[in-house]
């Protein structure tokens, strides 16, 4: 056992960080020692065979390769076939579900989109793994199958009273654990680093690192500037939606304001197929870059489609956190 008592809180609350446990509502020396004399216990008993749900990697994703059946339900995993040890970074609250289910993963979450009802298709470009549900997309029976059939673990509650701080960190420490939470994909690319492996978003696209390094620090709020960028933001899409419809539709023809920004995602995704380039990187040069490879204009009344059920769902995925994926 280390000697701990001769070390400072500073260097404790490091040794803390760097096994992965977290600090929160731990303010006295005897506390931070009490947490690593645990974890010390707690890796005695390690057995080899153990893997944490976060180093569970699915094989390699090849759209290309894929069951004609497109199934919207996640397959099974028998209790047996899964073995995951509490997370790194807190100890479940009950000990009794994880002996008896496997612990809730990302692979588990994947699916795949009913390619028969899209309108194209055609594999998705820089697509890196499939979909998957978040809390936000699971249907009532669905979120009951993950509740009934797999844990989740909970991060350890400090006692007393928690103030701001300590219930944001409480929150992501929550969001780190459960692989249906709204920022995990976030928090698990930030723990990996800016050398750590490839990070997948819901929609299947690589996480930018710096992006969302940038997303996670705290901005400073002001009203006026806010307003000013909402509009600059409006400003710039328009006109790049004006551009890149001059070049897909015959004649300077538009969509009316009721379906416009429905058709510029279906424009970008036709011409980001027809190029091999992801559908977020899809810009105004592209579109010209699509007229000079020789694809012709369409006219717009052949061309739209009411999007189905599928396609909508697809495209909720598609546009949840574009901004911080990384550039192909």
């Amino acid at each position: 056992m280390a000697d701990y008592e001769e070390k400072t809180v500073a260097v404790l609350r490091q040794e803390l960080k760097e096994r992965g446990i977290p600090s929160t509502g731990l303010t006295r020396k005897a506390q931070i020692i009490e947490k690593l004399e645990e974890d010390d216990e707690r890796k005695k008993g390690y057995t080899k065979g153990d893997k944490s749900a976060d180093e569970q990697v699915s094989k390699p994703y090849d759209e290309n390769v894929r069951d004609d059946s497109s199934r919207s339900l996640p397959s099974k995993r028998l209790p047996e076939q899964t073995s995951a040890r509490p997370a790194k970074k807190q100890k479940p609250s009950d000990d009794k579900p994880r002996a008896q289910k496997p612990r809730l993963t990302t692979p588990d979450l994947e699916f795949e989109y009913d390619r028969s009802r899209l309108r194209d298709s055609r594999p998705t470009p820089g697509r890196i793994a499939r979909p998957r549900y978040d809390k936000f997309s699971l249907s009532e029976d669905l979120n009951q199958y993950f509740e009934n059939d797999f844990y989740v673990p909970k991060p350890e509650r400090p006692p007393g009273r928690l103030d701001r701080v300590q219930k944001d960190e409480l929150f992501v420490e929550q969001s780190r654990l459960d692989p249906r939470a709204a920022f995990h994909d976030l928090h698990k690319c930030l723990d990996k680093g800016p050398n750590g492996s490839p990070t997948a978003d819901n929609a299947g696209f690589q996480l930018d690192y710096e992006k969302v390094q940038d997303w996670d620090r705290p901005q400073p709020y002001n009203k006026r500037a806010m307003i000013r960028g909402m509009d600059r933001a409006v400003d710039k899409a328009r006109s790049e939606e004006d551009q890149i419809f001059d070049v897909f539709f015959v004649d300077g023809e538009r969509p009316d304001d009721n379906v416009s920004h429905l058709a510029k995602d279906y424009v970008k995704d036709q011409i980001s197929k027809d190029l091999n380039v992801p559908w977020h990187q899809i810009k105004p040069e592209h579109a010209k870059q699509w007229e000079k490879q020789g694809f012709k204009k369409v006219v717009f009344k052949d061309w739209w489609k009411e999007p189905t059920q599928e396609e909508r769902r697809r495209f909720s995925n598609m546009l949840k956190g574009a901004a911080l994926r990384k550039d192909l």
